[in-house]
């Protein structure tokens, strides 16, 4: 036989038990190999007979037809259940919004209604969670990421949530580390700290069932949380006193889908996944779950997880803390593609003194009847313009008014050139600018446009011959 595709272990061996405890062994987790060399799932019941160690009797099932169908329906529920909590969900956040005097105003009458609405969308939502959690339990894809927690101080803060729930019900909660009464008295108590390291997901969630169950039916009265421990274990109880289970239910509370089924449980309805989810739990944690019950009387539900000391408790504290403080240094860091080059500083420069202004050299006006023209080279004239300005202003020297000659208005013309500004440099000659003048007008009017110098050279006529 073989468990988990390794040979049984003594230790796990179901006959090595039943010969050393003479009690029968009931065991659903062992593999066969056929002589044909064909792998099986069976079931195999050991029984003791005669005097204690003297022999047993093995009863071996295949139990692998029945294991493929448990797995295929697994799949099922895990499948329904998480397609069904989103529209769930949806439903639930819309009758939220209309139960908010902020966003929906409805009549006293219609939000009873939705209220009742949103309890049963609520109740729904939890229902697919318990399948989604016992399906990855069957799995055994429960995933157990442990962290040191103080007990009390854990328990206290999920019970104090459950807190208005029992007081709308009309029940007294008592938390008997830390009570109210004491509180208020200004009495102070002091109590052990009872340090463990199991994952607090798992636990909160079997703390707020038991819890739970434990207000759900408790018609009347009160619902009291303990915890207590030695040296190796510490137990969380949840007492109340509801309506009881009978004796010949209490075997069976723990298993999947199973419900106490009497007049006291039809009304108050539930789906007998959450004991067994919280038994699943409680084993992933590595700890036990039991209870003990008196029909009509009340139920105390008891949770026993492993111990841990200070010492313990502070070592892995803080061997937790290096561990995320190296996760995060391990981490890549996002640096950009092309950082961009830091710009060099630039010396403060001197605030720029106020503007002198100064008048231009113009330069020696030209008489009216003549005209020069230059013909300098451009690199010359920029060469006069620089050395022009670096030196010092000239003073400046007065200028006769040039005389303006005197033009007619042309007629029916639209558009005439802008007139470039003449650049004047010190100490040359410009020829003026002259005006752009359409040809039409000269040949109109030729005499407005004709001057002539008095030192004119006289011309002789031309050789008619």
């Amino acid at each position: 036989m073989r468990g988990r595709a390794n040979e049984v272990a003594d230790a796990n061996d179901p006959v090595t038990k039943a010969l050393a405890d003479n009690k029968e062994v009931n065991t659903h987790d062992l593999s066969l190999i056929t002589n044909s060399g064909k792998k099986i799932l069976v079931s195999v019941i050991v029984s003791p007979v005669g005097q204690p160690g003297e022999g047993v009797i093995i009863v071996f099932r295949d139990i692998t037809l029945e294991k493929r169908e448990e797995r295929q329906q697994a799949e099922f529920i895990s499948t329904a259940a998480h397609e069904m909590r989103t529209p769930v969900a949806s439903i639930e956040g819309y009758l939220g919004l209309a139960l908010n005097p902020a966003t929906a105003q409805v009549d006293e009458k219609a939000r009873d209604f939705i209220n009742k609405a949103h309890e049963s969308a609520q109740h729904l939502g939890n229902l697919f969670q318990d399948l989604l959690d016992v399906s990855k339990a069957d799995d055994g894809r429960l995933s157990n990421n442990p962290k040191v927690v103080d007990v009390v101080e854990f328990t206290h803060d999920v019970v104090e949530g459950l807190r208005p729930k029992a007081e709308q019900k009309g029940l007294h909660m008592l938390f008997k580390p830390q009570p109210d009464d004491d509180e208020k008295a200004g009495e102070r108590r002091l109590n052990p700290v009872y340090y463990a390291n199991v994952d607090n997901d798992h636990l909160r969630e079997v703390i707020a069932n038991l819890t739970e169950n434990a207000i759900k039916y408790t018609p009347a009265g009160d619902v009291v949380i303990d915890i207590g421990g030695d040296n190796e274990h510490v137990t969380i109880s949840v007492a109340d006193s509801g309506i009881g289970i009978p004796k010949e239910d209490q075997g069976h509370l723990f298993q999947k889908f199973y419900r106490v089924d009497n007049s006291d449980t039809r009304e108050i309805g539930g789906t007998g996944l959450g004991l067994y989810l919280c038994r699943r739990l409680v084993e992933t944690m590595n700890g036990r779950i039991y209870v003990d019950s008196e029909y009509k009387k009340g139920s105390t539900f008891y949770v026993e997880i492993p111990r841990i000391d200070h010492e313990e408790a502070t070592r892995l504290i803080e061997s937790a803390s290096i561990e995320d403080e190296n996760k995060i240094e391990t981490q890549p860091t996002i640096t950009p593609l092309q950082a961009e080059p830091e710009l060099p500083e630039l010396p403060a420069q001197p605030a720029p003194a106020a503007p002198v202004i100064q008048q231009p050299v113009q330069a020696p006006s030209l008489s009216t009847d003549e005209t020069i023209y230059t013909n300098a080279p451009v690199k010359t004239v920029v060469q006069q313009m620089q050395q022009a300005t670096a030196q010092a202003p000239q003073p400046v020297q007065p200028v006769a008014p040039q005389p303006q000659i005197q033009q007619q208005p042309v007629p029916n013309y639209q558009y005439q050139q802008p007139q470039p500004t003449q650049p004047q440099y010190p100490g040359r000659r410009m020829a003026p600018v002259r005006e752009n003048i359409p040809l039409a007008s000269i040949e109109q009017h030729p005499d407005q446009y004709i001057r002539r110098r008095e030192d004119t050279v006289p011309v002789p006529p031309r050789n008619q011959n």
